[in-house]
């Protein structure tokens, strides 16, 4: 927790190097106690592909992503915000990448949960919504 809570400072404070050690220090701590399903493992990749993201480092941020995916939809239930968020990310990654087809499905998954979860005026899906006007504006530019 300690490691994850300096990752999470020092990525605030745009110190992305030191923000990375700190959430692979505190994964590399989850891994040696945790079930290799157990969602917390699953929100240290998630903090990981942050910094990623953060770092413009987008096919770093997407493997993250989806590692904290992959054990999200083994361990949560299927209508979990968390599955939501990674979704969101992982086609915000897409955009950024130019993989739009790839972005309109994870933004249609993540929509599909915040909508069974959320109510219609939370921020999650305002920034949904707000990516997929940048999405439409990419795709009509191609």
């Amino acid at each position: 927790m300690v490691f994850t809570n300096l990752g999470r400072a020092y990525q605030a404070e745009k110190n992305y190097d030191l923000a990375l050690q700190n959430h692979v220090n505190a994964l590399n701590i989850k891994l040696k106690i945790l079930p290799p399903d157990h969602p917390r493992l699953a929100r240290s990749y998630v903090f990981i592909g942050n910094v990623y993201a953060d770092k413009q480092e987008f096919d770093l941020a997407f493997a993250n992503y989806q590692n904290a995916l992959n054990i999200q939809l083994k361990s949560l239930p299927d209508s979990s915000i968390s599955i939501g968020v990674t979704f969101h990310r992982i086609g915000q990654v897409c955009v950024k990448t130019g993989k739009y087809q790839s972005a309109v499905e994870n933004f249609r998954r993540a929509d599909h949960i915040y909508k069974l979860s959320l109510p219609s005026n939370h921020q999650r899906l305002l920034q949904l919504k707000l990516d997929c006007a940048t999405l439409e504006d990419h795709m009509t530019q191609s």
